[in-house]
């Protein structure tokens, strides 16, 4: 009967029962449910699908042969939550196949790959290159929301043009017996067909996509992401030939000239960072008094450091004077006057001891006879505060006192002085001369110009001061003939280099070094012999500090960890400034060919900063007269004269006794092999 066998298809499918076990039970049932309904529904609440649950519902009407509903939402697997694959949907007749011949569990992709001799999913994967499993599982995952929100909106679009399409009017009560699910169905069906060959007469509006075909295009356009980039990572890890190079080199290029395409308001190249990159002289000084220009505090420091290399100290008082004059009147501006008095107190405390009288005397009539008359004593005192005190070389107070000299009571040579206090006398010396350079010598590299002498000459003190001290400590050893005190005063210099390092004198260890490395001395192998082993580490410790390679490296690691008072290597700082003044132009390229080279001159006071950075520090030391004196005025020998002593002193091996020691030495060039063989012939 049809109760016996609902039972036992119910005891039989219980849910612990194996799948094995199943399949079998239910060819056979479905064979009987043909002609048992209450078998059928048994089967349908037990093992429909909820994506096919509409096509088990009491009469419901079965679509038109020709047509396929649109897929319902994505399935996923249970291990990996990967989409499976989708079988095409196969429409069943009622007069040949029940309905419930389809609710058997379908297989999955992997397994009906495997049945057909099919590639499995991950297999394709990796001859396809699609994205991995994990990655598919991070975009199902992110379009899982999305899929819900498509398929909301989706439901609310069928319903209004389901009651668009009855004219708006509501089904009567008796004709809700039949279930939303075919109203639903009718209207996804009228929406599939083409425009014109709908039910009705009219033509049916465009096809609307469903929530499944919406979520596959989202999916679509996430795979073909990921796709893109790992063929990024892919083509990024290969190197480059010779063509991408100059590729990237010219988009690099495009990138610098996009940066100077804005324009200020008064009409300089500004970058996108908000820095000005260049511009006429009438151009830069008005962005001295732009409240609106970002970082104007920066612009100005830029400005008096390296104005010099694009003008002269006249030509910029007489423009800064003409804007002063324009902002007199009703309609100039007082804050304007306000930042140009404040800008002539920074031009006057930083440059005083470089400019020349005449500019002097012309500031002093400008603040006398137009800023007093104009803005009153209160802008006009503070600017003659400036020119006043100016003329004063500051001295720095400190709160304790220098350490007393260690002088001997007789000296007859420098190894009678202690080495502690030539290294002081050294240094108060060098840091002298480097605090009077000023920031003008140090642009256009005018030190190697043919009027170095006028316009660099406190630079060129300190390079003359480098080679006398250089070619003292050569003759210092050179004058010695006896091997024993050549090897004594090697090793006072030695120890002087110590002091030096710990005074942080980097300028005098590389004046020691020069010379100990120089060829009259280095080449004393016998006098080098004789130094301790201690010494000759620590004279190796020392050089490799100074070691030029890489860009003076180790040096400069050194400088920028420690404190100041100190005195750095200007060598450095110059050659810095020759690679900027030679590798970069003074104006742009056209079409701006008229505008100054702003970037240029921000490169250049960058170093020019670092340099006055370690001028506003000096060494608590006293200065002893006698002994600088001494050591600046020691004789020296030239060139010429320090090799040919060296030669004196330490000759040159004959190459022919050389030879000789080396044919000794082996086994058949000696003397007695020879005698051997001479007397056994």
């Amino acid at each position: 009967s049809s109760s016996s066998s609902s039972s036992s298809c119910s005891s039989a499918l219980s849910p612990g029962s194996p799948a094995s076990a199943v399949r079998p039970f239910l060819y056979l049932e479905k064979r009987r449910s043909k002609s048992d309904p209450e078998l059928a529904n048994s089967l349908q609440s037990m093992f429909a699908p909820p994506a096919r649950a509409a096509m088990l519902v009491p009469n419901l009407e079965v679509p038109d042969a020709n047509h396929t509903p649109p897929a319902g939402p994505p399935r996923f697997n249970e291990v990996d939550r990967r989409p499976l694959r989708r079988q095409p949907f196969q429409q069943h007749s009622t007069t040949n196949q029940h309905p419930l011949g389809s609710i058997a569990p379908e297989p999955t992709g992997d397994e009906e790959a495997m049945a057909n001799g099919e590639p499995t999913r991950d297999e394709e994967v990796v001859a396809s290159g699609e994205p991995t499993r994990d990655e598919e599982a991070a975009v199902a995952d992110e379009s899982r929301q999305q899929v819900t929100q498509l398929g909301q909106r989706h439901d609310n679009e069928t319903r209004d043009h389901s009651s668009a399409e009855h004219g708006g009017s509501q089904a009567p009560a008796a004709s809700c017996s039949r279930t939303t699910t075919s109203a639903t169905h009718r209207s996804v069906e009228t929406l599939a067909m083409p425009p014109g060959l709908s039910g009705s007469g009219s033509a049916s509006p465009d096809p609307v996509p469903s929530s499944a075909e919406r979520a596959e295009d989202v999916r679509g356009r996430q795979r073909e992401r990921l796709r893109a980039r790992r063929r990024s990572r892919f083509y990024s890890s290969i190197p480059m030939d010779r063509n991408d190079k100059l590729e990237q080199a010219m988009a690099k290029v495009q990138q610098e000239k996009a940066l100077l395409d804005t324009t200020s308001s008064n009409g300089v190249l500004i970058g996108k960072t908000g820095r000005v990159h260049g511009g006429t002289l009438d151009q830069l000084i008005a962005c001295l008094f732009d409240s609106k220009l970002r970082n104007r505090a920066a612009f100005t420091s830029v400005f008096l450091r390296t104005y010099a290399s694009f003008t002269t100290d006249n030509e910029l008082l007489s423009n800064l004077i003409a804007v002063y004059d324009e902002n007199c009147g009703a309609t100039g501006r007082r804050s304007v006057r306000f930042m140009l008095v404040a800008f002539l107190k920074l031009y006057i405390s930083k440059h005083y001891f470089s400019l020349p009288n005449d500019i002097l005397e012309r500031l002093q009539q400008f603040v006398e006879c137009k800023v007093c008359p104009v803005d009153g004593h209160l802008l006009s005192d503070r600017l003659l505060l400036v020119l006043n005190k100016g003329s004063m070389d500051r001295q720095r107070t400190f709160i304790e006192s220098a350490p007393s000299p260690v002088l001997p009571k007789k000296m007859f040579s420098i190894t009678d002085v202690n080495p502690l206090e030539v290294a002081r006398q050294i240094t108060i010396h060098e840091y002298d001369l480097f605090r009077r350079v000023g920031t003008s010598e140090l642009l256009n590299n005018r030190w190697n110009s043919s009027e170095r002498q006028s316009q660099a000459p406190n630079v060129c003190a300190i390079i003359s001061r480098f080679n006398h001290i250089s070619d003292w400590i050569v003759s210092l050893l050179l004058e010695l003939p006896k091997l024993s005190k050549r090897v004594q005063m090697l090793e006072y210099t030695i120890r002087l280099l110590q002091e030096l390092r710990k005074l942080q004198n980097f300028h005098g260890l590389m004046e020691i070094l020069a010379g100990l490395t120089s060829t009259a001395i280095f080449r004393l192998h016998k006098t080098w012999k004789g130094v301790d082993r201690k010494l000759k580490a620590s004279f190796e410790e020392v050089r490799e500090l100074m070691n030029q390679t890489g860009s003076c490296k180790n040096y400069r690691e050194t400088i920028h960890n420690i404190e100041p008072p100190l005195v750095p290597y200007i060598g450095v700082y110059l050659t810095d400034l020759t690679f900027i003044e030679e590798a970069n132009p003074n104006f742009l390229p056209p079409p701006n060919q008229n505008y100054i080279n702003f970037q240029k001159r921000r490169l250049a006071a960058s170093v020019i900063q670092e340099v006055e950075q370690y001028q506003q520090t000096p060494y608590n030391l006293q200065h002893v007269e006698k002994l600088d004196n001494y050591i600046s005025t020691g004789t020296v020998f030239s060139d010429e004269d320090q090799y040919r002593v060296s030669l004196i002193l330490e000759p040159r091996e004959d190459t022919t006794k050389k030879q000789e020691n080396r044919r000794s030495k082996t086994k058949f060039g000696s003397k007695r092999f020879h005698k051997d063989m001479n007397a056994t012939l």
